[in-house]
Order: C-alpha cells, then sequence, then structure tokens
C-alpha cells in the first residue's frame, strides 16, 4: 500500500505532504558538546494554504532574522535556517551553542517543539518575536531566555552576557529594562546590516 503524500484541500487543491506537515524530528540524536560562539537562527514551518502564493512562502525566505544575524558580535559564526524553504530539519553539525527562534501563533507549536529538541541537547534556546511579546508567560517555559522588544538591540546582549540581564526568567522591571536597552541604542547610521550570507544555500 502506497503512503499518501497528498491530501485534498476544501478548495479541491492537493497539498503535498512537505507544505502541510513540518520536518520530522531525530529524537534519538545525541549530539557532542555545543560549539562554542555558535548561533543558529530558526524561522518555524507553518502549513501552507494552497490558495496562496507558494512563491512567497517557499521560494523567498522570511527577511527579519537576517538583521538579527546582522546584529550577531562579529567573533561569532550564525547560520538562519527558514523550515518554509522546504530544505528539511534545520542544521545539527556543528551544534549550535545558541539558537534563536521566532515564535508567531500560526506556528508556536512547532517554535516550542524545536525549542525542545535542541534544549535537551545542550545548547540554550532564545525565543522572540510576536507571539512571545504578546504572550510572554506562556513562552517563558519553552526556553532558556525570552526576548521582549527589539531583536536586532536585544540578541547581541543575550550572547555576549551569556543570556543573562534582563533576558532570563523572571523578566525584571521595565524601570532596569529602558536603563540597558539606552545601553545598546544605535544611531541609524551604526545599526547593523542585514546579513544575507547567514542563509542556508
Amino acid at each position: 500500500m502506497k503512503t499518501q503524500i497528498f491530501s485534498r484541500h476544501r478548495y479541491g487543491l492537493w497539498r503535498p505532504r512537505c507544505m502541510r506537515e513540518p520536518p520530522a524530528l531525530d529524537w534519538s540524536f545525541r549530539a557532542g558538546p555545543p560549539a562554542p560562539r555558535t548561533a543558529l537562527l530558526v524561522n518555524p514551518f507553518y502549513p501552507k494554504d494552497p490558495v496562496a502564493s507558494f512563491g512567497k512562502h517557499v521560494l523567498t525566505p522570511a527577511l527579519a532574522l537576517t538583521s538579527i544575524a546582522g546584529a550577531t558580535p562579529p567573533e561569532w559564526g550564525v547560520r538562519y535556517w527558514d523550515e518554509n524553504l522546504l530544505q528539511g530539519h534545520p542544521p545539527k553539525d556543528p551544534f549550535p551553542s545558541v539558537v534563536g527562534i521566532t515564535v508567531h501563533l500560526t506556528f508556536a507549536r512547532r517554535a516550542y517543539e524545536l525549542a525542545r529538541w535542541y534544549r535537551e541537547r545542550g545548547a540554550k534556546v532564545v525565543l522572540g518575536g510576536l507571539h512571545v511579546m504578546s504572550c510572554p508567560d506562556e513562552a517563558a517555559p519553552h526556553a532558556d531566555a525570552i526576548a521582549i522588544g527589539e531583536g536586532v538591540q536585544l540578541w547581541p546582549l543575550a550572547i555576549r552576557w551569556g543570556l543573562t540581564a534582563f533576558l532570563w526568567r523572571p523578566l525584571v522591571e521595565a524601570a532596569r529594562l529602558r536603563h540597558l536597552l539606552r545601553r545598546c541604542q544605535w544611531k541609524d547610521e551604526e545599526a547593523p546590516q542585514a546579513r544575507m550570507k547567514a542563509l542556508a544555500r
């Protein structure tokens, strides 16, 4: 009996399995020690709507995390993986020491699944994005740290300070947060540029 790889959409269109199900995670995989100063940024998978633009979803990567990659300290290696480009499971060689995952409501469950997979193998996970800002109490148990605010400013602090300061649970009071953010404000001409080379080839 052949395995069904297509499903019928309510509009009568067909969706390949790779567009409706995320790549399977290998829970038996055993990672070695995380590579020092190695960061991975992940945009999690979400099911595709066949009446929407496939090109937008599976041909063009989301570029927001390239700005986060650009804010990564130069002494760190960084890679960006967009699961929606249908290239499979996020990379695990070298195994990253820090993983940043963006979270939206549409793929929060997948984001938390990825966070668990990497944390159980020794990586530190930072969750950020609109859903984390809206529901920090929900996101916090799934991460070593959560970013509330402008990710381009918070990300370099998170990895340089070892995920300490205001990113650790519980969140500190707003006054301290404002003080710390003032220390990392950039002028427009000093803002980091998107790092397109971090995208997987």
